[in-house]
């Protein structure tokens, strides 16, 4: 049996072959950017909506957005010396009812054999062990905090880190801030989605520093200076 030699590449064909890398990647990125502005522009309505949303249930109810200038105004009346908040009052309520009466799966077996009777049994075991491990009670209430003043929920992120655990692997779950997570603008459902962006804070050393991102060219030196992609989310930050 005889070994495939290796093919060797000359200088010329090496450095044609990264520019078609590099054209390559920048279309992707244009793509990406495209797709990201579709995104941005069909939800920006409901930011500020939601922005709107999130400050009366904080107190603000006499705020105001300004159509011209594109801000909030925080205002208040000098007629009401002591405004009671119950829509705070209504939400913590609803939320706490949630997991109050303590909600646990039930798996059913899937035939009537002693083996799947059991398999059955121990996989809700299974189950309730991550609802306190993973601490979804917690969670489930920041959703449901979410769907009262968004009207949507999550997502939540679900994966499985193979190194946690000493190496035995684990599952993890992130709840998604609303603000920072984009769909397709013509999609009705998740699965019908052609693609999803989540918006991630992070440090440029980070990235000038990772394998898996390549800067063409020289790196920027700075960063950017707003905290998130969304202008709501950057109020309520800088609030």
């Amino acid at each position: 049996m005889t070994k495939e030699k290796p093919i060797i590449k000359t200088k010329k064909e090496l450095k044609e072959q990264d520019i078609l890398i590099q054209a390559k990647n920048r279309l992707l990125k244009e793509k990406a950017q495209s797709l990201f502005n579709s995104a941005f522009e069909t939800r920006e309505h409901y930011d500020w909506e939601w922005l709107t949303r999130d400050l009366f249930r904080r107190g603000y109810q006499f705020s105001s957005y300004d159509n011209r200038t594109r801000t909030v105004l925080i205002t208040s009346r000098t007629g009401i010396q002591f405004p009671i908040n119950l829509t705070w009052v209504q939400m913590r309520n609803v939320k706490n009812q949630v997991t109050n009466f303590k909600p646990k799966w039930e798996v059913l077996s899937s035939g009537k054999s002693e083996e799947a009777v059991t398999n059955a049994k121990y996989s809700g075991r299974l189950l309730d062990y991550y609802y306190g491990r993973l601490n979804l009670r917690k969670f489930l209430k920041e959703t449901v905090m979410q769907g009262l003043m968004f009207s949507v929920g999550g997502p939540w992120q679900i994966g499985y880190d193979p190194d946690a655990d000493n190496g035995r692997g684990e599952v993890y779950i992130w709840l998604l801030d609303t603000y920072d997570f984009y769909i397709d603008p013509h999609a009705t459902s998740i699965e019908d989605a052609e693609y999803c962006i989540k918006a991630v804070r992070k440090n440029l050393a980070e990235l000038t520093t990772n394998p898996d991102y390549k800067f063409y060219g020289t790196p920027p030196k700075e960063g950017e200076a707003k905290l998130a992609e969304s202008p709501a989310k950057q109020f309520i930050l800088q609030s």
